[in-house]
Formats: C-alpha cells, sequence, structure tokens
C-alpha cells in the first residue's frame, strides 16, 4: 500500500514538472501575451478562413490540452478565438476549458486526492469535509470570480476529492459567464489591440459593466452557506 501511495504522489510531482515547464517555455518564448496575438493576428485569421474546420480542431486541441498542463491562458485564447470565429468561440472554450480543467482535476484526484484520502489528520479530514459538504458552492464562487487561476481550483478540488459531477456541473456554470465575456470581446480585438499599450485582460474583466454582473451571481453562490452558517449560529 506504502508503494501505491508513493508512486501517485511521485506522479503529481512529475504532474507539477510538466506545468512548470510548459509554462515556463511558452512564457519565455512570448507565446502567451497580448502582443504576440495582435502581432499575428492577421496570419491567423487568414489561415482560419481558409481551413475553418482545422482550425478549430487546432484550436480547440491546443486549448484542451495547455488547461490540463495548467497553463493559465484561458482568458486569452478565449479572446483569440472570439476574434478568429466570431461568438460560436464561447462554446469552443467553454468545452476547452471543461475537459482542460476535468483531466487535470482527475489526474490530481488519483494521485495526490488518494495520498491524502489515507491520511488521519482530523485537520484534513475536517477540511475535506468541508469542502466536499459545500463543494458545489465553493467551486462556482471560485469560477464566477477572477479570485485565483482556473488551475488552482481544479488542483484543489482534486486534492479534496470533490465528486466528479460537482466538479464537472460547477464547471459548466461558473465559467460561461467570463467566457462569453471574453469570447465576444475577442470581436473587437483589433479595437482592443489599438489600444493594448493602455488596457490588459485584468482591466476588461474589471469594468464596472463587467464585474458586478459577476460579482452578484458570486455573492448568490455562496448564499446557501451563508444562511447555513447564520442558522447554526442562532440555533
Amino acid at each position: 500500500m506504502k508503494w501505491q501511495i508513493n508512486l501517485r504522489v511521485a506522479c503529481f510531482i512529475v504532474l507539477l514538472i510538466v506545468m512548470a515547464s510548459t509554462i515556463t517555455y511558452l512564457y519565455s518564448k512570448q507565446y502567451l501575451n497580448i502582443e504576440t496575438v495582435i502581432a499575428h493576428h492577421d496570419k491567423l485569421q487568414q489561415w482560419t478562413i481558409l481551413n475553418r474546420y482545422k482550425a478549430v480542431w487546432i484550436y480547440s486541441l491546443v486549448f484542451t490540452l495547455l488547461i490540463a498542463c495548467g497553463v493559465p491562458c484561458a482568458s486569452l485564447l478565449t479572446l483569440l478565438g472570439g476574434s478568429l470565429f466570431g461568438p460560436i468561440a464561447v462554446l469552443y472554450a467553454e468545452i476547452a476549458t471543461t475537459i482542460g480543467g476535468l483531466i487535470l482535476f482527475l489526474i490530481t484526484k488519483n494521485t495526490l486526492g488518494c495520498y491524502f484520502a489515507t491520511l488521519h489528520q482530523e485537520w484534513i479530514k475536517k477540511l475535506e469535509a468541508g469542502f466536499k459538504k459545500n463543494a458545489f458552492n465553493y467551486l462556482l464562487m471560485l469560477r464566477l470570480m477572477p479570485i485565483l487561476p482556473c488551475w488552482v481550483s481544479n488542483i484543489s478540488a482534486g486534492v479534496f476529492n470533490v465528486p466528479s459531477k460537482t466538479f464537472l456541473l460547477a464547471t459548466l456554470i461558473g465559467i460561461f459567464p467570463a467566457t462569453c465575456i471574453y469570447g465576444l470581446a475577442g470581436n473587437s480585438l483589433q479595437i482592443i489591440g489599438n489600444h493594448y499599450a493602455t488596457i490588459s485582460l485584468t482591466e476588461l474583466i474589471f469594468t464596472p459593466i463587467i464585474f458586478f454582473p459577476l460579482l452578484a451571481l458570486a455573492v448568490l453562490s455562496i448564499t446557501p452557506i451563508l444562511y447555513k452558517t447564520i442558522q447554526k449560529k442562532l440555533n
């Protein structure tokens, strides 16, 4: 049993190394930044027009693999997809982000999650029980609000053995608003590109017209937790 646990932990360490290597390589080559997207946008758009179906498959596959490797690129790739494919890119990005996140979640759950399940420390058991009890609400809040990168949520859910159905449903619902925002904004990539020195993806998501609806949805998602907490204190 011990060697199985060690093997799972070793597999998770390998996953972390792959993630770190992939992120380091992509950012060192400056592949994942708005300037690179803008610089190559015209060529990408022309190639997409000539090879529509191939472009969709390549875009979706690369998107899925990068999310599965924990690369924080969902916003940028969704923006790019919107500029290349139009509003339908929201669907492509939604599917790719969900599948990629599910892959990372399942790998974590079956490696580090299994390891944590064998530990008997009281604080770990309490934390795991609490996370499971309100897993949907927690994940939904994390997805709706840009508090943590997606890969952190994916790994955290796997570590604490969140049910796969709960993870999948919370992810599908939670990432939809932001995916729509970035996907539709991609149609105006040229406008954003002309002002990329003064506007960033973070500034885009935190504009009042976008941020406050997301904030309202996040507050709504944690209402059941607040209600139960208040109810317990009153009792």
